[in-house]
């Protein structure tokens, strides 16, 4: 069973194959827009002939004398409306309360405002605080700074004790070499 669609039945696309096709649908078209043309306007193509250019003056005043109408209707409307609102002594009519963020001259900052704001000035007074050396991290760092320092002047001082134990050790083995060639001249 089929459902029956609505409507005229005149949604259906007409698709052409062939040049004839188009012909003929063309036709059909102009044939129907003829026929449509007929049963709306045949009082109208009377009219158009016998009167011509004087019936479209006749309309524009028309259309003027209606603009005309309608504005004054408008006013007349508007001036017996009188005010939209009635204001009356409701003891149950909800309250408008003013809050004290809306009499405040300067709009308070949002939560997410105030704490970066916050963030920035601990940021600062820490850096501040850093310089001037109060601050534990700054004083672990000046110990370890202290230590390397050390480190680095006993590494330098090292190859000069070397060096010196060296050349004690050369000049007792050149003592010792002296001591034992001049026992072995006296022998």
């Amino acid at each position: 069973m089929g459902q029956k669609k609505g409507g005229r039945g005149r949604g259906h696309k007409q698709f052409v194959v062939s040049a004839e096709d188009l012909e003929k649908r063309n036709e059909r078209h102009e044939a129907s827009a003829r026929a449509r043309d007929k049963r709306r306007g045949e009082d109208d193509e009377d009219a158009d002939s016998e009167e011509g250019s004087v019936e479209e003056v006749d309309e524009s005043e028309r259309r003027l004398q209606m603009d005309a109408l309608r504005d004054t209707l408008v006013e007349k409307e508007r001036k017996a409306k009188g005010p939209s609102v009635i204001e009356t002594a409701n003891p149950n009519a909800v309250k408008k309360h003013v809050k004290l963020k809306d009499m405040a001259a300067a709009p308070e900052l949002s939560r997410r405002e105030r704490e970066e704001i916050e963030k920035q000035r601990a940021a600062e007074a820490y850096r501040k605080r850093h310089a001037e050396g109060k601050t534990d991290e700054y004083k672990k760092d000046m110990e370890r700074l202290q230590e390397a320092r050390k480190r680095r002047e006993e590494l330098a001082a090292a190859p000069k004790e070397e060096v010196a134990k060296k050349n004690d050790v050369v000049e007792e083995v050149a003592k010792k070499n002296d001591v034992v060639e001049e026992v072995a001249k006296k022998n």
